[in-house]
């Protein structure tokens, strides 16, 4: 049976959390401060996972928590002290790729659930069901497969399934890769890759160099967008799309979660009628707006034909088109090149545009020489002028994304830049000829200096616009700052709010009830009175309770049939009804956490399990 699946978001840290909820996240995965394989993601503190259960759980989502590194013996008492306090915070998940910690987490927390990790290498039916054997409730499966090796793996499990929707494509297998531990010591498996596949690389073709221009990152992809493959990934029975980026930015959980929600909804609910109509919908459409924005807040390998967003290996294997290998980082969406410079004489810097992605004053830039491992000119655009020499583009309304226009800088950004033709670092030598001591070696670091800056740009240069100055400014917007109850633009839940007032003398009561049948119930402190005015009605009564706002919820709808409007004659105090619906808002949060997650803790071992788990397996043996 298919279901609809959830969305999983990245937290590196806080503010990543508040935008994966804001954004509409069924679900967040961030991890520890140990044990995880992201080390330099700012993480959490073990004595935060209750504070962070309870803000997830009170507004509906899940959390999960990652231990998803190959573990060592010596650290096995560690990851079982790790693992009862996530049990006992109520942690949903906790995704894992050493099949010896799923046993300890097994025999230690037995209402834990546990995901498989895409660093278990699992890419078939087979691989699936032995994780679930292990005792694995989902699997997350690696990022080489397509959609139709998904839904094989889906059809040949009976474990969940969970796929990888966006974000940053490894060019070797999931779990496999040792370059990093092999050349610089820092294992991929314990959270400390080096990324050797974003390094340069030469190509060498029956033992000669061959020769490649400016395609020198040979091993570093282009990012995944699938978000227009949503529905067939629906129908392949994936049950979670994953969202990479743990040491990316909340601009960029907040704005991929927030596609990532429309498109599922809206092919869910085409799915849901197409039940009646009889035609299924392929793919989701992307605006073209909005595929720039995902390529403004991250994407990397572009190139002049490709935007660093690509289906990855979810059409199958498509190398050529996967890697470009021109740049190895994120960039921005291309605006296009120079033609001309006047920065010298005063002016600016004249660019062409290809059309598609505009730009407008206090946009950034970036001149790309093809030479992605030297430092690069760039900075803010500090006016657009056009062939007449008129200031345009200063909103975005007016943006400009065809045609040639002058781009000026503040003066301190143009004199940063190199300016000599050709400036190498010196090799090294104090003097030369008659010339020796302290003014050569002057002359050498001014020219060292000056061979660190960036090139002035140049004719023929690409152009890529770094930021967006009213995309940054509406994703600011997105990202709740401390407590999301204080923000106007928190994520707020539709529910309903029931009041009863029966007769004089007696309290009133509020009920408030969420989507999944949770409750929470007050009673005023004050009691119903006789009205010597204006009596209580059903709109001075939805006055009192409001729209729930700064809190998780908002009105869905006010039952007041248990409110005899018409032969009560009435009257309780605004306050009186306030003070209760917020006891009840209370009870409903309350109850809220405590359903979520509760089962984590059930049946936790009373003893140490790690340590017997040693003694066991030292003294098996392998030869009888």
């Amino acid at each position: 049976e298919i279901v609809k699946p959830e969305i999983l978001a990245p937290a590196g840290g806080w503010p990543q959390m508040r935008a994966a909820v804001e954004a509409g996240a069924d679900a967040v995965y961030f991890g520890l401060n140990l044990l995880n394989a992201r080390a330099r993601a700012a993480n959490f503190d073990v004595e935060e996972l209750p504070e962070v259960m309870s803000f997830l759980h009170a507004r509906g989502v899940r959390g999960f928590v990652t231990m998803n590194v190959l573990v060592f013996d010596e650290e096995l008492a560690q990851a079982e002290g790790l693992v009862r306090s996530i049990a006992k915070a109520g942690v949903d998940a906790v995704i894992v790729q050493d099949v010896g910690l799923v046993n300890l987490i097994r025999n230690t927390a037995p209402g834990l659930a546990i995901h498989g990790s895409t660093q278990m290498s699992i890419t078939s039916p087979e691989g699936a069901e032995f994780a679930r054997e292990l005792g694995c409730k989902r699997v997350v499966v690696g990022r080489e497969l397509s959609v139709r090796e998904i839904a094989a793996v889906r059809q040949g499990t009976e474990a969940e399934v969970e796929a990888f929707v966006h974000g940053a494509l490894c060019v070797s297998y999931s779990g496999q890769c040792f370059s990093s531990e092999a050349w610089g010591g820092r294992s991929a498996n314990r959270g400390q890759c080096a990324q050797a596949c974003r390094l340069p690389y030469g190509l060498v073709v029956d033992g000669q160099l061959r020769e490649m221009g400016d395609v020198k990152y040979l091993l570093s992809p282009q990012d995944l967008m699938a978000v227009e493959m949503v529905p067939s990934l629906i129908e392949a029975g994936v049950g979670c799309f994953k969202i990479e980026g743990r040491l990316k930015g909340p601009e960029y959980v907040a704005l991929t979660v927030s596609v990532y929600r429309k498109a599922l909804d809206d092919a869910w609910a085409a799915r849901e009628a197409s039940a009646t109509r009889g035609a299924k919908i392929e793919e989701w459409h992307l605006p073209e707006a909005d595929r720039v924005d995902l390529a403004q807040v991250f994407a990397r390998g572009q190139d002049e034909e490709y935007d660093g967003l690509t289906r990855g290996f979810l059409e199958g294997v498509k190398h050529q088109r996967l890697v470009r290998g021109r740049g190895p980082r994120h960039r921005g969406p291309l605006l296009g090149e120079v033609t001309d410079c006047f920065l010298r004489e005063g002016g600016g810097v004249v660019v062409r545009l290809r059309g598609g992605v505009p730009l407008k004053r206090g946009d950034g830039v970036v001149f790309d020489r093809g030479a992605p491992d030297e430092p690069e000119a760039g900075g803010k655009v500090w006016e657009v002028l056009d062939e007449r020499g008129r200031s345009v583009a200063k909103t975005r309304e007016d943006a400009v994304s065809t045609g040639e226009f002058e781009l000026t800088f503040a003066s301190g950004v143009a004199k940063a830049w190199n300016w000599d033709p050709v400036v190498t670092p010196s090799a090294g030598a104090v003097g030369s000829g008659s010339e020796s001591g302290y003014g050569a070696r002057r002359r050498e670091e001014e020219k060292d200096a000056r061979a660190a800056r960036p090139r002035a740009p140049a004719r023929g240069d690409l152009v890529w616009r770094t930021s967006d100055a009213d995309l940054d400014a509406r994703l600011r917007r997105m990202i709740p700052e401390g407590d999301v109850f204080d923000t106007a633009a928190v994520r707020r839940e539709p529910v309903v709010v029931r009041v009863t007032a029966s007769k004089i003398g007696e309290p009133l009561v509020i009920t408030i009830e969420d989507a999944k049948g949770r409750v929470g119930r007050a009673v005023s402190d004050g009691t119903l009175t006789k009205a010597e005015k204006q009596p209580m009605s059903l709109a001075s009564l939805a006055k009192a309770v409001g729209e729930l706002g700064g809190t998780p919820f908002s009105l869905g709808e006010l039952d007041a049939s248990g409110v005899a409007f018409d032969t009560l004659d009435a009257f309780v105090p605004a306050g009186v009804i306030k003070s209760c619906r917020r006891e009840a808002v209370e009870a409903l949060v309350a109850a809220r956490v405590s359903a979520s997650g509760s089962s984590a803790a059930e049946g936790l071992a009373e003893r140490p399990v790690a340590a017997e788990m040693l003694e066991a397996a030292s003294a098996f043996s392998w030869f009888g």
